[in-house]
């Protein structure tokens, strides 16, 4: 972010992206506390990863996160990776 604020940048983007993976036998509980497949994206009724991005305005990615399961949500997610925490 010092490098955003150093190169006058008017703002930056945040995405995430949900990339196709194998079935893993990892469960979790969801909220309305049933077990659910922790990799197992609701929204797009498939397996995969979600992965953070911070953009530049141009596009260019200048950070990415780790991989987290899929049946999170992107606002989750880049709350607990701490990348809404370093945008504010």
């Amino acid at each position: 972010m010092r490098r955003v604020a150093a190169e006058g940048w008017s703002h930056v983007i945040l995405d995430g992206k949900l990339f196709d993976c194998d079935r893993l036998t990892e469960t979790t509980l969801s909220v309305k506390g049933e077990t659910i497949d922790a990799w197992c994206s609701g929204k797009h009724r498939d397996f995969g990863a979600n992965i953070q991005a911070v953009m530049r305005p141009d596009g260019l990615p200048i950070r990415t996160s780790e991989t987290v399961p899929g049946h999170l949500h992107d606002t989750r997610c880049a709350r607990d990776l701490g990348v809404t925490a370093a945008l504010n």
